[in-house]
């Protein structure tokens, strides 16, 4: 097993710039770990300051991303129209258009905090939030707390939140709207209160102006968020769905049918109009699967130059006590479209499994599945991580294929750092520690371990993880000053060279 650092590119980007062919066999496995740091000063009088609410987040993909949106009306329903508001966990100001909308890209779980600013960058009212993720359950769930904050429950499906944020008439307080808070998931699904449909029936005009494609591509102040959930500026000269949908630059779209979808209104071809009050489909009259071969599955016209590859930092860390268990799934990438006149081989049958260790013995983990890091300690506090504090977590790989695999375990930190050592492992039946360990810490964010796993063989691995007491003063003292959580991403891609 050989280590390397990564600063710049993730193995991911790499391997897409080599020209080998490669098939991904395993959807890249993305796990979490927060942990409150607040213990390391003394100011931090949270209840919680200093406890563990560490989890493991098994993702289907590391790079996803959730867009938040959202329209500021007054409630009289006049928009909080050119005006400034700020998100912050990290500051992030825009401002709103004509109708009260704003967009941010790439909004992490967390707490954050949304404010409406004056002129000189005040914060005149704000409703603070936190994100959490579920593995089940419903697409959206907000909840007020009786502290006055929300939690904002999502599923690790939804990509896309257009939250309805309410200023009352003397613009001294901001409070979320629930019910009229929409939610679109990967699968095409909208919830919006009560209300469910799937854009892939048709395309749907939100009442703030927003619009969905059947495609998935959501129009948006000035952007689009494209079906691989990337998002760009509509290019000057428009933008084509992949159902023939026209969006020009000031984002009105047309659609096939002659529909015209402006924000606000939706204008039929026999000239009739409506102002969504709530989402509205307009039904596509869908063709017979073989009526055209020629038309392509993906965006007719895809903007050039101007896409914008999405973070590869951790992006969907999960609220503790979601249950594991489950098969993991496994991923391979649509047949090459240039056709042969031999027989495409078949596929190769199995999987790669994946196991922790826990408390109650070992589980499969599951997409989106919650495990505990940090519960098995050999060194510092029981309740607290902490310079000092030192323990291991075991997981195991389980290749059926018949083909040796090989495997790339990528550590990175989010926004906080703190200077853990980490040595993996290979553990043998025994569980006895065997050659092959790889020691190293995360610099610049990243620590990259490559290996490989034999044909029907089954592989255990142990992740020490250790906190030095001394010899690390100054990012001791960084990671206790900035607080907050601590989310390290462990992705793991399997993949077969061909």
């Amino acid at each position: 097993m050989e280590q390397q650092n990564q600063n710049n590119e993730t193995p991911l980007r790499e391997e897409k710039r080599k020209k080998k062919r490669v098939v991904v066999l395993l959807l890249l496995l993305a796990l979490f770990s927060s942990v409150i740091v607040g213990f390391l000063i003394g100011r931090n009088t949270d209840p919680y300051r200093g406890q563990i609410i560490d989890t493991i987040v098994i993702g289907p993909d590391h790079n996803r991303a959730l867009h938040v949106a959202g329209q500021v009306l007054y409630t009289d329903g006049t928009p909080y129209a050119d005006k400034r508001v700020e998100l912050r966990s990290e500051p992030r100001i825009t401002t709103t258009d004509g109708r009260g909308r704003f967009f941010y890209e790439s909004t992490e779980p967390g707490p954050h905090t949304l404010s409406v600013l004056d002129d000189n960058g005040k914060a005149l009212a704000k409703c603070e939030f936190t994100i959490f993720r579920n593995s089940d359950g419903q697409p959206i769930n907000i909840q007020k707390q009786a502290d006055g904050k929300y939690a904002v429950e999502l599923s690790v499906n939804v990509r896309f939140v257009e939250l309805a944020v309410e200023l009352d008439a003397g613009g001294e307080a901001l409070k979320l709207l629930p019910e009229k808070t929409v939610a679109l998931e990967d699968d095409g699904t909208l919830t919006a209160g009560e209300k469910k449909m799937n854009v892939e029936d048709g395309a749907v005009a939100l009442p703030s102006g927003t619009v969905v494609l059947p495609d998935k591509t959501v129009v948006v102040l000035g952007s689009l968020i494209l079906p691989d959930n990337t998002v760009t500026p509509i290019p000057n000269d428009g933008y084509t769905g992949g159902n023939g949908e026209k969006v020009k630059a000031d984002a009105t779209v047309t659609l096939p049918d002659g529909t015209v979808i402006a924000p606000g209104e939706v204008k039929k071809p026999d000239g009739s109009t409506v102002n969504p009050e709530e989402p509205y489909q307009i039904p596509t009259d869908k063709k017979p699967e073989n009526a055209d071969s020629s038309r392509p599955s993906e965006p007719s016209s895809k903007p050039s130059d101007t896409s914008r590859t999405p973070s590869s930092k951790p992006t969907n860390p999960s609220e503790p006590g979601s249950s594991s268990g489950g098969d993991i799934p496994v991923i391979t990438p649509p047949a090459s479209s240039t056709s042969t006149s031999s027989p495409s081989e078949p596929e190769d049958p199995g999987t790669l499994g994946v196991e922790g260790e826990n408390k109650g013995g070992w589980m499969l983990w599951e997409s989106q599945s919650d495990i505990d890091l940090f519960y098995n300690r050999v060194g510092g506090p029981a309740d607290k991580i902490q310079p000092g504090s030192a323990g291991f977590y075991r997981f195991r790989l389980k290749n059926t294929r018949s083909k040796e695999l090989q495997i790339t375990i990528t550590l990175s930190e989010d926004r906080l750092h703190i200077p853990l050592k980490l040595t993996l492992t290979p553990l043998d039946a025994h569980g006895n520690k065997t050659a092959g360990r790889v020691t190293g810490s995360i610099v610049n964010g990243t620590l990259v371990l490559e290996g490989s796993i034999g044909a029907k063989t089954e592989t255990t691995y142990q992740l020490d993880w250790e906190w030095p007491l001394t010899g690390n003063d100054k990012a001791d003292t960084a990671a206790g000053l900035t607080g907050g959580d601590y989310i390290v991403s462990l992705q793991i891609l399997a993949q077969e060279r061909a």
